[in-house]
């Protein structure tokens, strides 16, 4: 008699809940778009390994008992290949990212041989290096200096043993960390944010993480869908890039194109003028166009990421305040230059961009209402930075 009361209950129970359903819109859980791949890679420890190997000062803090244990061995020749790989990238790059990109117009994977022989194939070189992002006269010219000097250091890291090294010293580390590299990246679908947030723009879907044992303290973009990331590294630093790079053809498209005329007027504005006379000549922002290109970028990227807490993480704050998150990584990224990134996100961050509304139709609307405009900018990003009314023209 018990059981069949409270079967009856439940019943009961569940046909007021059903009821109660059929009034209400049923709610729609966006589909998670992005497929994560995560794998290791011999090839780019590699490159990463030499540019340690060129004694540069910024590599002994994470790996000062490696460097000193191969590089008081090397012969002279190989230390002189080293010097004029380090002279011939330059003081303002880093050696192991460089490296890495070189390595990547290299059909090779998994030897010293199979690179060496790559090496030799000029001409696939210079077809994969055209179609890669990094094509150009200048970057074709490097790479002609370096290639003798890479022969000389591979040809001796292959006699030295450097091969048998990695795959039993390195390798079983990294392969130990790849599960938890994997569970933390699938908390982001950094395609399905994108893609919602655009809303007439797709992205690719499938993105690729290798992860490395001597990439500290860098993490590189090799393409759009492929990352190296250390595989000490949390997952949100490489997230971060995934979301840049994943926005950068839509922003370029509407600086570029969409929105030519209007970004262009911006260059009169005496606030980003001053900023921009400021900013360290490297950085490729004396160019008003490339420096437009990468606020519209930005903006997206850290109103994106930060809803996953990803600049919250990267800058150590309470997740609770993003706006305080993204001030901060605005003031430190890159000695402050990307003030226009503020201030349109800014406006996403006061909610003027609806769900509804594509990221071209919210910036045309700033554009339209005054919001962006010669003369503004400076005090809606003193408002944002001192987080002044930020819902407010």
């Amino acid at each position: 008699m018990r059981l069949t009361k409270l079967t009856r209950f439940a019943l009961l129970v569940g046909m007021l809940l059903w009821q109660g359903g059929c009034n209400e819109k049923p709610k729609t859980v966006p589909h998670f778009k992005t497929h994560w791949t995560v794998k290791t890679s011999f090839k780019y420890d590699l490159g990463s390994f030499i540019g340690i190997l060129t004694g540069r000062e910024l590599y002994k803090k994470y790996y000062s008992e490696v460097q000193a244990e191969w590089t008081r061995l090397l012969p002279p020749p190989v230390t002189a290949a080293l010097k004029k790989i380090d002279a011939a990238i330059g003081p303002h790059q880093p050696p192991g990212p460089r490296l890495c990109i070189w390595f990547s117009v290299l059909a090779a994977e998994d030897s010293i041989a199979a690179i060496l022989a790559a090496l030799d194939d000029e001409a696939a070189v210079r077809r994969r290096l055209t179609a890669s992002d990094f094509s150009g006269e200048k970057n074709w010219q490097q790479w002609q200096t370096l290639q003798p000097h890479l022969r000389t250091v591979l040809a001796y890291l292959q006699k030295a043993g450097f091969e048998g090294y990695w795959y039993q010293t390195l390798y079983p580390k990294i392969t130990a960390k790849l599960p938890r590299v994997q569970q933390e990246l699938q908390s982001y679908d950094v395609t399905g944010d994108i893609e919602r947030f655009l809303r007439n723009g797709k992205v690719p879907d499938s993105l690729e993480v290798l992860a490395l044992w001597l990439l500290q303290p860098h993490a590189i973009r090799l393409t759009p869908q492929c990352y190296l990331t250390d595989a000490n590294y949390p997952m949100y630093v490489t997230v971060k890039s995934a979301y840049h790079e994943l926005l950068h053809p839509h922003g370029e498209a509407l600086v570029d194109s969409v929105l030519a005329e209007s970004f262009a007027a911006l260059r009169a504005d005496p606030f980003l003028q001053q900023k921009l006379a400021q900013a360290d000549p490297a950085l490729g922002y004396r160019n008003f166009q490339a420096y437009a290109r990468e606020e519209v970028v930005l903006a997206a990227d850290l109103f994106l990421s930060e809803r996953r807490r990803v600049i919250s993480q990267l800058m150590g704050v309470n997740g609770s305040n993003a706006a305080e998150a993204v001030r901060l990584y605005l003031e430190r990224h890159e000695g402050g230059v990307h003030v226009l990134a503020g201030v349109i996100y800014s406006y996403l961050e006061a909610g003027l961009k609806l769900d509804r509304m594509s990221y071209a139709a919210f910036l045309k609307e700033l554009f339209a209402s005054d919001r962006l405009q010669v003369g503004k900018i400076e005090s809606r990003y003193r408002d944002f930075v001192q987080n002044k009314n930020l819902a407010s023209p």
